[in-house]
């Protein structure tokens, strides 16, 4: 990395995804710490005194939508950071990023904060930030649910699960920015399923350790739900974890509890592969599906704010 790791990374202001399973110190830095390295060894990290920031490029995104892409990620701020230090800092920092973008032509840049951070948007949107969509992290204790409504996804489900895929996702960050092509944000959800089934992988989604689940309906599917265990996550995270990568039903079908045995299905099956807790993600304004998590015992645990910045 081209800045050592600071003595402070450790408790660090919020910024992981997962900081609300708290962490063990030493595993949350170096998970920043390696977060740093990736993205000094393909794009750039700038730091002043309490605050880190990495931007690296986003070589999936570029290829899908054909416009140079990166991710601004992380940003570590130090807790001895007073709010007027912290907001010049960043301030500071964002303008050496978006030159940084400038000269490697980037033409789209993201980023993503936790809640907890929420305070340091109008900075970023005094630089041209725009938000494109709200997620909300979920979470429920892993358990065996007595339901044999679900199955394994085979491949006569794909098409229809494929089709699901695209219609499904409407509040996506992809699909909120006009900029974008619509029927290439309806495939980024197409792809990720595809890696989900077929455990290959897809620019920074992983699709080993995964399973898709279907629920019947007739001669097709109702819809799916898609999750993925990492062992060796475990550690870092300090539990045991599966997670909900993909989940949709189709809409013709919903209102028939398909949604219902589908989240049962990823509690038994997180139990089944030894991990205790299920996580998931959906977006704030998805309010069917925020419906059935809750229903099926799923309590928010944090939330994130997506923004997207034109540099053209």
């Amino acid at each position: 990395m081209t800045v050592a790791a600071p003595p402070w990374l450790a408790e660090a202001l919020p910024e992981w995804v997962r900081d609300y399973l708290t962490p063990p110190p030493t595993e949350r830095a170096g998970y920043f710490a390696a977060a740093f390295e990736r993205a000094a060894e393909s794009g750039a990290v700038f730091h002043t005194d309490g605050m880190l920031v990495g931007v690296e490029p986003m070589g999936w995104d570029t290829r899908h939508f054909g416009i140079s892409c990166a991710r601004i990620a992380p940003i570590c701020v130090d807790r001895a950071c007073s709010p007027e230090r912290r907001a010049a800092a960043l301030g500071s920092l964002l303008d050496q990023v978006l030159d940084w973008c400038t000269q490697h032509e980037i033409r789209l840049l993201l980023r993503r904060m936790v809640s907890a951070r929420n305070v340091e948007a109008t900075i970023f949107e005094e630089r041209g930030f725009r938000i494109v969509d709200v997620i909300t992290t979920l979470t429920a204790p892993a358990e065996d649910v007595d339901d044999a409504s679900t199955r394994p996804l085979v491949d006569r489900d794909l098409p229809s699960a494929r089709r699901i895929a695209s219609e499904a996702f409407t509040h996506s960050r992809f699909l909120a920015d006009p900029r974008l092509d619509k029927d290439r944000a309806r495939e980024v959800y197409v792809h990720w399923l595809d890696t989900l089934a077929t455990g290959a992988g897809s620019g920074e989604k992983r699709g080993d350790g995964a399973a898709v689940l279907v629920a019947p309906e007739g001669d097709g599917i109702a819809g799916f739900i898609a999750l993925r265990r990492d062992p060796s996550l475990d550690p870092v995270l300090g539990v045991p974890l599966a997670s909900v990568e993909l989940f949709a039903v189709a809409a013709i079908s919903r209102g028939r509890g398909h949604g219902a045995r589908l989240l049962g299905a990823a509690k038994s099956w997180a139990r089944a592969n030894g991990a205790t807790l299920v996580e998931a993600s959906t977006w704030a304004a998805s309010a069917d599906a925020l419906r059935s998590y809750r229903a099926a015992g799923f309590e928010m645990r944090d939330s994130l704010l997506s923004f997207h910045c034109h540099l053209d």
